[in-house]
């Protein structure tokens, strides 16, 4: 379905939008996790299909060393941390242990 949205967005953005809810419908009712690609596409907090440049804004954040996604239709925010010890806190490494 999210493929179906990218191709219908540029001439009917609103059916794109109506896509996306019932995909993420569908996927909430079977409990399927939607894949990470997908995820991006898509604001959680008013449903519309994303496009760079249209209607999302992408920015990078060097104080926070983060990536910011902002839907702007409804300016929810999204924030994905791309600082080099952020993403892995396992606890333990393999060159502590002998």
């Amino acid at each position: 379905m999210f493929a179906e949205a990218a191709k219908l967005f540029p001439t009917h953005p609103e059916r794109a939008d109506r896509y996306v809810a019932l995909a993420r419908r569908l996927g909430m009712r079977y409990t399927v996790r939607v894949p990470k690609t997908y995820r991006l596409n898509y604001c959680r907090q008013c449903n519309s299909f994303l496009k760079v440049g249209v209607n999302a804004r992408i920015r990078t954040r060097s104080d926070t060393k983060a990536v910011v996604f902002t839907c702007m239709k409804c300016g929810w925010i999204r924030r994905f941390p791309y600082a080099k010890g952020s993403a892995q806190k396992t606890g333990s490494s393999s060159a502590d242990s002998p």
